[in-house]
């Protein structure tokens, strides 16, 4: 690749393989989404640009919410259309900015209309589509993004244009029906940063065209001032004393870059009144994706009751990863002395296994180490904690702060068995290791829904609402879900708002959060086993006691199963009082064995 900068041809081909059709309208639509889609080949590379998320609206208008790094807000860009003029396509897009939380600052400087709007129970739902609501939106707007399109494919530039403050005045006041007043007279009805927030999304943008057109762009600001707009009961008007500063920051590609003249279809500059156009260059935009911790890898953590169904899905969830060559490492800490589940996941992914306690009261000093010999094996991009089906998350996220200098912490994903909701919901509603996973989590994996009733569906999802109405409710069959779902409600939340960051208050010298600890549950194994029935091993589930919760392990039966022949090794998993069996994976250096956990249960051995 040619240094940046370097003197040939710029080249737009990289970016679109045609040449523009001037008879599109859609031209600059395409530009921006070709860069968009080539930069998210790979999602770690989106992320080093600065970009956290982007989703297409509906809508007449072709439109976008985006998030990008530095910035708590959505952003929402839509297309208004394009133009030539002198051999080049000129396209603008609107530029909205939507804050994402009640405590937002920014709410007091937009519009009160804004607010207004921000109160509906529909808001969320609303951002989304914003582009089919113009007018809903309009309080929202904050600028414009133009671009600019040689031809022949030249000369590239992309521009925003906002103005360095927007403030509005109320010169007669806002009061309500009572008489108290909402704005003084001559207050400020709103005073929006409209620049300095539009730059949050002009660096990653200008960060990826640099990128992908091996370019060092040109970039320069034009500001000029008129006066600002007030209004009275009459309507709107001049501002006597205030005045507004124009930007218009401009990136331009291509040898004639530093020469080439500024055009904007619609020249803001050109209103009435307002001063003679100034512009300087400037060395470069910010560059918020070079905060050092995006390249640390994002560890998931995977928790769920015994028999959840916890390995399952992150078995799916690692067909899903690896196959968009997303490089995953696993650390897995079981609650027994063989880990079977390590064994499950094959050879193609890359495991740690902590095997001598739970991590959330006795591992978290030997996180480190296991994620630093994943890191050293592989270069890890996602790493998964799976935890044991007794561990309380709540319990290990205070821990992980003190690993921030190697990983960035990513959601809290909670595997929760459909069945055992229905059955036992007060199980769930008290306090407790299965509440506390439910009230911890950012999102609820509401697994076996194939084996229950539509009505116990509806009723194990409004029990899990009641107590985390925040996290991300997903329904899975066997662990399958719609993986992309995870990666989306990630990047639309910042780890600050994610629903288990929410701040709490506990009682003084009270533990809140359980441990297993505390409620008398063990485990055992029996190891060295011979050839089993399937009757045999029922009996040894049962002579371990009501308490028993979990078993798993591998045997050779000598009855078979289904899709298991006579004398073959199987894996045995009970939970939820079933037991299943599944063909063994050719790899098993521990033997055959079984691991019983539980509360109060009887340990035994084969004599």
């Amino acid at each position: 690749m040619p240094a940046r900068g370097a003197a040939h041809p710029m080249n737009l081909k990289t970016i679109i393989p045609r040449p523009l059709d001037p008879s599109s309208c859609t031209e600059c639509v395409a530009l921006f989404r070709a860069a968009l889609t080539r930069a998210y080949f790979s999602r770690a590379h989106a992320r080093r640009l600065g970009w956290r998320g982007v989703r297409p609206c509906g809508g007449p208008h072709s439109a976008w919410t985006l998030r990008v790094a530095g910035s708590n807000h959505v952003f929402g860009l839509r297309f208004d259309g394009e133009q030539i003029h002198n051999q080049k396509i000129h396209g603008c897009f609107s530029l909205y900015i939507f804050p994402q939380h009640a405590e937002d600052p920014l709410w007091e400087r937009l519009p009160l209309e804004a607010l207004r709007r921000g109160l509906s129970p529909q808001y969320a739902e609303t951002v989304r589509d914003f582009a089919r609501h113009e007018t809903w939106a309009a309080p929202f707007g904050i600028g414009w993004l133009h671009m600019e399109a040689a031809l022949d494919g030249s000369f590239f530039r992309v521009a925003l244009e906002a103005m360095a403050r927007w403030r509005v005045r109320a010169l007669d006041g806002i009061c309500t029906n009572n008489g108290q007043w909402v704005i003084p007279p001559g207050g400020k009805e709103c005073d929006v940063p409209q620049y300095r927030l539009g730059l949050h999304l002009m660096g990653p943008l200008v960060q990826t065209y640099t990128e992908q057109l091996e370019q060092t762009p040109y970039i320069r600001v034009r500001h000029t001032s008129r006066q600002a707009t007030a209004y009275t009961k009459e309507g709107s008007c001049a501002d006597p004393e205030l005045t507004e500063h124009c930007l218009l920051l401009t990136a331009d590609f291509g040898a004639d870059a530093a020469a080439s003249a500024i055009f904007l279809a619609d020249d803001a500059y050109a209103a009435p009144g307002a001063t003679i156009p100034v512009q300087r260059k400037i060395a470069h935009l910010p560059k918020y994706s070079e905060d050092t911790t995006q390249d640390m890898p994002v560890l998931h953590i995977l928790t769920g009751f015994l028999g959840s169904g916890k390995t399952t899905f992150l078995r799916a969830w690692l067909d899903y990863l690896n196959g968009r060559e997303r490089y995953t490492g696993v650390i897995q800490n079981e609650f027994g002395q063989v880990a079977l589940d390590a064994t499950l996941l094959g050879t193609e992914t890359c495991v740690e296994a902590l095997d001598d306690g739970c991590v959330c009261c006795s591992l978290s000093d030997s996180l480190r180490s296991g994620i630093e010999r994943l890191k050293a094996a592989m270069p890890t991009e996602t790493l998964i904690l799976e935890t044991t089906g007794l561990a309380n998350p709540q319990n290990i996220l205070p821990d992980l702060r003190d690993l921030s200098d190697i990983i960035n912490v990513g959601l809290v994903i909670t595997v929760v068995d459909c069945g055992q909701v229905f059955r036992a919901p007060e199980d769930f509603a008290t306090q407790g290791v299965l509440h506390d996973q439910v009230a911890g989590a950012d999102v609820l994996l509401l697994n076996k829904t194939d084996i229950v009733p539509d009505n116990a569906l509806l009723q194990a999802e409004a029990c899990l609402k009641a107590i985390n109405p925040r996290a991300l409710l997903l329904r899975a069959q066997r662990g399958n879900v719609p993986y992309a779902a995870l990666d989306a409600f990630f990047d639309e939340h910042s780890n600050s708002h994610l629903p288990s960051r929410r701040p709490c208050l506990e009682h003084m010298s009270v533990q809140t959060h359980a441990t297993h600890s505390t409620k008398n549950y063990s485990s055992f194994a029996l190891t060295q086993l011979p050839p089993l029935t399937r009757r045999g091993i029922s009996a040894l589930l049962t002579r371990a006691g009501n308490g028993l919760c979990r078993v798993k392990g591998i045997v050779h039966l000598t009855d078979g199963a289904n899709g298991i022949a006579r004398d073959a090794a199987a894996v045995v998993q009970y939970a939820g009082g079933q037991l299943q069996f599944e063909p063994a994976p050719k790899n098993n250096p521990d033997g055959d064995y079984l691991i019983f956990i539980g509360r109060d249960i009887t340990p035994f051995t084969l004599g």
